[in-house]
């Protein structure tokens, strides 16, 4: 005589079923959830697991203050937002964790990285390092007032609208293997200006495509 095996019913298989469930989409809910960044005082560690990172105002590192941005994140600006850094900033991507630096609404864009009298208040160096830089808009991606120690390195600034890629106030930066390209400007300088005694260092550096009225490539 054959017996036949059959599964033992169980009444609370099917609730087990959509707790499991449940609980998998919260969990997959809290991994990608943003953090939004309020207009104000920025400082500390902006980590891989907060990433992206939503800018909805105006934001500031303050003097001898320090922001770290880890490699992998993502930095997305909701609006025409400026990011003016008084203090350090130390964007260190890595090769296969490139830093982005975007607008979520590509037609407003954001109003790029400002470095202001970081000589003048005596701050350790800034880095911008294995970042990508894009989509600005009326304002240059990265803009050096006053502002020597910044080290910008193995990055790509791309597809500024109605600014340049990079300014120079008397200021003298240094840029190594660093892309420039398609942004334009309605003025002096498309890729690069420089006013005011700035003497920028430049190395291995790419400047292409980039269109003003004056000095498409480089304005000095």
């Amino acid at each position: 005589m054959r017996i036949k095996y059959q599964e033992p019913k169980t009444k609370n298989q099917k609730p087990l079923i959509l707790f499991t469930l449940s609980f998998i989409l919260f969990t997959l809910s809290f991994l990608t959830a943003d953090t939004h960044i309020p207009p104000g005082d920025v400082s500390g560690t902006w980590t891989i697991a907060g990433s992206p990172y939503i800018i909805d105002g105006h934001i500031t590192v303050p003097v001898d203050s320090t922001l770290i941005i880890e490699p992998g994140v993502n930095i997305v600006f909701s609006g025409s937002y400026k990011f003016k850094i008084y203090g350090r900033l130390l964007a260190e991507g890595t090769v296969n964790d490139t830093i982005f630096f975007t607008a979520q609404d590509t037609t407003i864009g954001w109003k790029g990285l400002k470095f202001y009298d970081t000589d003048i208040n005596q701050q350790d160096s800034s880095k911008v390092e294995y970042c990508r830089l894009e989509y600005g808009r009326q304002g240059s991606l990265i803009y050096c007032s006053n502002s020597s120690c910044i080290l910008i390195k193995k990055s790509i600034i791309t597809n500024n609208l109605d600014g340049r890629g990079i300014s120079c106030g008397n200021s003298s930066p240094t840029i190594v293997d660093v892309a420039i390209t398609n942004n334009t400007s309605e003025g002096y300088g498309g890729g690069i200006s420089c006013t005011d005694s700035s003497n920028p260092s430049l190395i291995n550096v790419t400047i292409s495509g980039n269109t003003a009225m004056w000095g498409g490539g480089i304005s000095c």
